[in-house]
């Protein structure tokens, strides 16, 4: 089980945002995404979004988090950090805007950039999206936030330690729901502290918020680190290959066969397998983990019988989006096509 939320700007609140310049890697980035080749529109638009995207990381500076480990365009890495290595996005934007070719560059559909930050408690992976068009499902500004509990990363890479550690905390069921009630309260005030941010920095009144822990039922069994790799290109931050994640979620995914061996009762979360597809959303109420084989990977994946669970169309589409009151489809208009106010104008290719 890993922890997941998402924090959405609505529509309403763009206009309200104050304008900042952009400046070092965003400054950069604007030319990138502009160079002359695009509409004055998009790039009257453009400079919105990436001086709403500047005032973002702002606020998640003020928390400490300014490890930025990817920035993506339309699905296209401009920077991805394969090494962990910290603070080195500078030397790689530079590089890129040398080789690359502006005119494929130029303009955007959906900018993603993605930080991650450890706390004694928790490591947490942030992916601000920022959404040019009125796609259906999709809020213009939408922060995700993935979490992982610090106890259970592996310090090796076979299960028996992963094991040892799991029955010293969490062994019977009043230990699981412990471990389970503090991921929840740890995450909600890490949530409850990025959502103070945005309000203070950039002033909006109005941030969507919703969360939920997410456990994965895999198809397949990992018995060791070497086995798994993280790709999935459009899932949840967790699933995305950064560095360093495969060994920071190897828990999770045994996390599910561990409850179900121990019968454990289980309930508010949603299920997913490794690729995350989405299986099923439960309840509060819940079901025993023992009685059927919806948590076992040692069994085909089936459903429990009763409990309080329900489950996607088709048990075909991929995740669960969090978000209610979803926004229609526009078209003919950006989110960002509106008048900030008096903005400079100057060079931005230096």
């Amino acid at each position: 089980m890993f922890m997941a939320g998402t924090l959405s700007i609505d529509p309403s609140e763009l206009t309200h945002i104050r304008k900042a310049i952009p400046q070092r890697i965003f400054k950069k980035l604007l030319y990138l995404l502009t160079g002359g080749l695009v509409s004055d529109q998009q790039e009257h638009e453009t400079f919105t979004a990436i001086s709403i995207l500047q005032q973002l990381c702002a606020c998640l500076e003020t928390l400490g988090i300014t490890n930025v480990i990817r920035l993506s365009k339309d699905g296209s890495d401009i920077y991805h950090d394969l090494a962990g290595r910290s603070d080195d996005m500078n030397e790689a934007m530079d590089a890129f805007l040398i080789q690359s070719d502006h005119k494929s560059s130029a303009g955007f559909e959906t900018l993603r950039l993605s930080l991650e930050h450890e706390t004694d408690e928790m490591w947490y992976l942030i992916q601000i999206r920022v959404n040019r068009t009125h796609d259906v499902g999709a809020y213009p500004i939408e922060i995700e936030v993935n979490g992982v509990p610090v106890i259970f990363q592996a310090e090796e890479t076979g299960l028996i330690g992963l094991l040892t550690r799991f029955e010293h905390y969490m062994g019977d069921q009043a230990g699981y729901d412990k471990v389970v009630l503090q991921m929840k309260l740890v995450f909600g005030n890490f949530l409850s502290q990025l959502e103070q941010a945005i309000i203070d920095q950039i002033k909006v009144d109005h941030v969507i918020r919703d969360s939920k822990p997410v456990m994965i039922r895999p198809m397949h069994s990992y018995s060791n680190l070497d086995q798994l790799k993280l790709s999935v290109r459009f899932g949840k931050p967790f699933f995305q290959g950064h560095f360093g994640w495969e060994r920071a979620g190897f828990y999770a995914f045994h996390w599910a066969n561990y409850v179900h061996q121990k019968s454990f009762h289980v309930s508010d979360f949603i299920l997913v397998d490794e690729t995350d597809q989405l299986l099923m959303s439960v309840g509060p109420i819940g079901f025993d983990a023992g009685r059927s084989s919806a948590l076992s990977t040692e069994a085909p994946f089936e459903p429990p019988e009763g409990g309080d669970f329900a489950l996607p169309p088709g048990n075909q589409f991929r995740g669960l989006t969090l978000l209610k009151n979803r926004v229609r489809k526009n078209d003919h208009k950006g989110w960002f096509d509106f008048d900030l106010e008096s903005e400079p104008k100057e060079d931005v290719s230096s």
